[in-house]
């Protein structure tokens, strides 16, 4: 009798954790078959009561009706249902994300961290003056850049994506490019997602071609998972895409190169302490300013970081960056002459 009794309560508690938050759902067919995937002996019917007698428990475990096949769901703003519970460490890591990485985070991301936000918050209440319950108010973080709000993700279409890494499906997007004035259709291989400062981008292949882009999710209008299997390219890995310089905004030729630019003293500082490459080499001049002696990759993001110091950085080789940063100055003042 007692296995009998653990063998249902594992059971509950596994369809009670297989079930999704809406806009998703899922069926007692689906559950049925997940069940049996993990060695619970169980006919549909079953699952079927197990089902009604759940809702009857937790109200926010609800169905949409449907006679066909009804489709199963926890509603959007129901509290998490955690086993085992959310202890205060995790409650802890929660609350820091959610206060220092808030506006990191699109909106629709944070929505659906949201219950475990609010989980998290009362855990650390409970726990009133513990050491854990205010750490929060020991930390804060300064960020080095113009701090730039979050682009807006269209949550059906994150929804939508991460389903089709999950499961890896193919998809079909409504998109429209950084320069384009159209929406076009395309049909996609999901192949992983990288979040950069504001926004996140999907890596993805078109058909069975084997070359790599990569599209912002807010510039997504709609999406809609495909039952078709995605194609993979040959030798294809994230990290491989990363390093070929793409999102660091590389230049054409994508190459590396020796970099040599001389910092006043104080802006250089930093340097000291964060190198920017291994190979790094420092030598003070006679006037007292720094030169750095570096291999970095050509891209336009180190551009943009060494115009931000302005008059205190001169670059000195190679020569087609001081000759960039000479029609720069040159049209600065002619802008404000």
């Amino acid at each position: 009798l007692y296995c009998i009794i653990m063998s249902k309560a594992l059971r509950l508690v596994y369809m009670l954790q297989s079930i999704p938050r809406k806009p998703a759902s899922t069926s007692s067919r689906m559950l049925h078959t997940l069940l049996q995937k993990e060695g619970f002996t169980i006919d549909i019917r079953s699952v079927q009561r197990d089902l009604n007698e759940l809702s009857s428990l937790f109200p926010d475990l609800q169905s949409d009706g449907n006679k066909d096949e009804v489709a199963w769901f926890w509603t959007k703003d129901c509290k998490i249902l955690q086993i085992p519970a959310i202890d205060p460490a995790i409650a802890l890591t929660f609350k820091l994300v959610e206060q220092f990485l808030s506006d990191q985070i699109p909106k629709s991301v944070k929505n659906i961290l949201k219950p475990y936000f609010e989980s998290s918050e009362n855990i650390l209440e409970e726990l009133g003056t513990d050491k854990m319950a205010t750490w929060t108010d020991k930390i804060r973080i300064l960020p080095r850049t113009q701090p730039l709000k979050p682009a807006t993700i269209n949550e059906d279409v994150l929804n939508v994506i991460y389903q089709a890494l999950f499961e890896e499906k193919q998809i079909e997007g409504h998109y429209k490019g950084r320069d384009k004035d159209k929406y076009r259709n395309y049909q996609l291989n999901p192949l992983g997602l990288i979040f950069r400062e504001n926004a996140i981008y999907l890596v993805a292949s078109i058909k069975q071609y084997q070359d790599t882009l990569h599209f912002a999710l807010h510039r997504f209008n709609s999406c809609q998972l495909l039952d078709a299997t995605i194609f993979k390219p040959d030798n294809f890995h994230l990290d491989n895409i990363i390093q070929s310089g793409s999102f660091d905004y590389a230049d054409i030729e994508n190459t590396t190169m020796k970099l040599i630019v001389i910092f006043d003293k104080e802006a250089a500082f930093h340097l000291l302490e964060s190198p920017l490459s291994d190979d790094q080499v420092i030598t003070t001049k006679r006037d007292g300013r720094i030169q750095i002696t570096a291999t970095v990759k050509d891209t336009r993001q180190l551009r943009w970081w060494l115009l931000g110091f302005g008059d205190q950085v001169e670059a000195v080789r190679p020569k087609k960056i001081k000759d960039e940063f000479i029609d720069i100055s040159l049209n600065l003042y002619n802008t404000y002459h």
